[in-house]
């Protein structure tokens, strides 16, 4: 039988992309056991069953075999550990260092041989490598109820939420509009506090949409296509581009030309509050999830839901529930622990399955919860780490109210005051100074007093900042997700705080500060949270503004602070919005991944990825690994005399109870325990239970490995886009 060519091409691509999976499985199975061979037989660790983690430090269990040099049987038995996490967000590993063996037990053994085994084990474990995935760890660990407290002070008022039926978009302005005088064209004034070039000449507004322009009598008036806007105007942007790209070192933003074709003028909504803006395409077209009594709205790039039983609508936005009757609201706050119970039955792999982590009781949302909760760690170089603090003019403190700490207001930078000492988190670093001009040094501690700062407070993340561990050299730190605006919240996480944070303003600068909504913040279990800030539709094509920088301290705080908003190969958007396959995120990483076109890509309708660049990464990303960075920073521990503990092949089905007996699951799910040098089968009533706990978190973390593996750091072999959701900003299902 002939097969024509394009059905050949699908067969063969077909079955690569199975081969490739298959693949991919056996390399995540094969990670665990670990096989170490030192002089007196070989050894053999079973993946780690935690226990206990409190910040860097980690106390599990392991099931081990040791075969003796000479013999054939191994002899199975239970180490306890504790091991210092060095953890590493971008590749998603972890490694345990400074491994302490705590004791041992090897059932069966006479006492001679059992103190014969330890020696042995608690000898050469600690000399070797060993290191797992970040995700098998996450699958493995338990929640710690002390994080829920961490919610407590959050704003749950919700935005002003805005539906529209046709292309839109949303400009955010920083609270009321800041103009400054453009120097060299007289009468023009430009809005500073906006992330978009917005302009005003005293006789209309004008705002850069790429490759066209648009104008309006007043900020709330009806924005239309402009053609031909004063030349000072087009002149002053192309400067401001042109400065933006020296600032990049000259790389250059690539051009596309506009799809041919129908296009639709885009709408324009300008807001001063915080304000979330849901784009349908069209009436709702309401589509039923398998298996539940709930209806998603399809058409449309939020996540927006009907029940069936209660007619209620839902929406989420920024990992935050709200409820309303109609989609016109008005809309009211809703726990993600008080959701009804057919959210939970939201199949994984559906069009839906995403939302799944914002649903508390979910295995999804308490992965994430966990993720949140595991510090990314670093050594920090005492002599190497500097920081600067650059003030508005002479230092300004404000009181953090019920707490004995004292804000700098008037800079960019994170500068506490605490009982006359004075403290700079830079970079999820801590520095102290006698003065607030410094000399800053690497501090050995950080300050208990920010535990007390309220999350009404811009410095609240501060208090995700940890200080572990020194030696005259290094100091070893580490921060949560948090720190990056990623927080644990009554089951499953959030971005931001809610509150709305007043920017400090001058007659010089304007520092911003983080924000909760208007940027349609995206969690995805593996890179974090993105934000979407661009829009493309046809010709029109909005991104963050390359020009300005004077005025501002960065957009988005401490963590995300674009050294200059706007687009450019290698900077936040390009000509196809916000950063997608070929957009690369500013300092920070910001923007989705796969979503809208970066440089090189035009965002239809649907949302086109952009070719080229490296892929944008979200809260998380490593800090300590930004190039302004790495120069701070140190190994954690010297590997190069130390050999790996290579993966041993065969089954990971080898588990201990906390007793210390060692166990072993079947292919038909049954469970046998070592009994001296065989194994038998048994009723383990009483630990079966957590041993099956134990088989689903490792079976769990194995597929979140394989998915991140298979995707790349994607989600489900695909992605949503890092675009607005203003009608052109797509996304790829995950």
């Amino acid at each position: 039988m002939h097969r024509s060519p394009p059905l050949t091409v699908l067969l063969l691509v077909t079955a690569a992309l199975l081969l490739s999976a298959v693949s991919v499985q056996a390399a995540a199975e094969s990670e665990w056991p670990r096989k170490i061979e030192p002089p007196e037989g070989r050894i053999m660790i079973y993946q780690p069953q935690p226990e206990e983690r409190e910040g860097n430090m980690l106390t599990g269990r392991s099931a081990v075999s040791i075969t003796p040099k000479g013999k054939t049987e191994p002899v199975f038995g239970t180490i306890w550990f504790r091991a210092r996490l060095d953890v590493d967000r971008d590749k998603r590993t972890v490694d345990f260092a400074n491994v302490t063996v705590i004791k041992s037990k090897f059932p069966g053994s006479t006492p001679e041989n059992q103190a014969k085994l330890a020696s042995i084990i608690e000898k050469e474990v600690p000399r070797w490598n060993l290191s797992t995935s970040l995700d098998r760890l996450i699958a493995t660990l338990q929640a710690s109820e002390k994080e829920k407290a961490y919610a407590e002070g959050f704003n749950t008022t919700p935005p002003k939420i805005v539906v529209e039926k046709v292309p839109s978009l949303l400009v955010m302005i920083d609270g009321k509009p800041i103009l400054r005088a453009v120097k060299g064209v007289e009468g023009l004034q430009q809005i500073i506090n906006c992330p978009y070039f917005l302009v005003t000449d005293g006789q209309a507004y004008y705002l850069n949409g790429g490759s066209a322009w648009f104008s309006a009598k007043d900020l709330s008036s009806e924005w239309s296509v402009d053609k031909k806007p004063p030349k000072e105007i087009t002149s002053y942007y192309k400067k401001t581009q042109e400065q933006a790209q020296a600032a990049q070192k000259g790389k250059k933003e690539e051009k596309t030309k506009p799809p041919k074709g129908e296009t639709k003028i885009p709408k324009i909504y300008v807001t001063m509050e915080p304000t979330e803006l849901i784009v349908i395409d069209g009436e709702p077209n309401m589509v039923p999830i398998t298996g539940t009594e709930l209806l998603y709205v399809k058409n449309t790039t939020s996540d927006a839901f009907l029940t069936v039983a209660g007619q209620d609508y839902y929406v989420l936005l920024s990992g935050r529930w709200f409820k309303a009757k109609t989609l016109e609201g008005p809309w009211e706050f809703v726990k993600p622990d008080a959701l009804p119970a057919e959210f939970k039955k939201i199949p994984e792999p559906s069009a839906k399955g995403e939302v799944l982590a914002s649903v508390a009781g979910t295995p999804q949302a308490e992965e994430a919860v966990l993720d949140a909760q595991v510090p990314q760690t670093a050594a920090i170089k005492r002599k190497d780490a500097k920081t600067t603090v650059t003030y508005d003019g002479e230092p300004k403190f404000e009181k953090i109210p019920d707490t004995e700490v004292e804000r700098a207001v008037n800079t960019a930078s994170q500068v506490l005051r605490i009982k006359g000492k004075y403290w700079v988190c830079d970079q999820a670093v801590w520095f102290i100074g006698d003065t607030p001009n410094g000399p800053w040094v690497v501090s050995d501690k950080a300050p208990p007093e920010v535990q007390a700062i309220p999350p009404s407070s811009p410095a609240y993340n501060t208090k995700y900042v940890y200080v572990y561990e020194s030696t005259p050299e290094v100091v070893y730190v580490g921060y949560t997700p948090a720190y990056a605006g990623c927080y644990p919240y009554y089951g499953t996480v959030v971005w931001g705080t809610g509150w709305y944070y007043p920017p400090y303003v001058s007659p010089h600068v304007y520092y911003p500060h983080p924000v909760t909504f208007g940027f349609s913040a995206h969690y995805n279990p593996y890179t974090g949270w993105s934000l979407g800030f661009g829009f493309s539709y046809g010709p029109f094509s909005f991104s963050f503004y390359g020009g300005g920088y004077g005025y501002h301290g960065g957009y988005y705080g401490p963590v995300y602070r674009p050294p200059y908003y706007g687009g450019g190969a290698g900077g936040v958007g390009g000509v196809g919005g916000v950063g997608g396959a070929g957009g690369v995120g500013g300092v920070g990483g910001v923007g989705g991944v796969g979503g809208v076109g970066g440089a090189g890509g035009v965002g239809g309708p649907g949302g086109v990825g952009g070719v080229g660049g490296a892929q944008p990464k979200g809260t998380n990303a490593n800090i300590y690994n930004r190039p302004e960075n790495k120069g701070r920073t140190a190994s954690t521990m010297d590997k190069s005399s130390r050999p790996s503990a290579k993966p041993a092949g065969g089954s990971n089905n080898v588990y201990s109870d906390r007793d210390g007996n060692v166990h072993q699951r079947s292919q038909d799910g049954s469970w046998q325990s070592r009994d001296g040098n065989s194994w038998s089968g048994s009723n383990r009533d009483a630990s079966a239970s957590n041993l099956n706990r134990d088989y689903q978190a490792r079976d769990r973390g194995n597929q979140r490995a394989q998915t991140y593996q298979r995707s790349g750091g994607g989600y489900g072999g695909g992605s949503r886009g890092g675009g607005s959701r203003g009608g052109g900003g797509g996304r790829g299902r995950r």
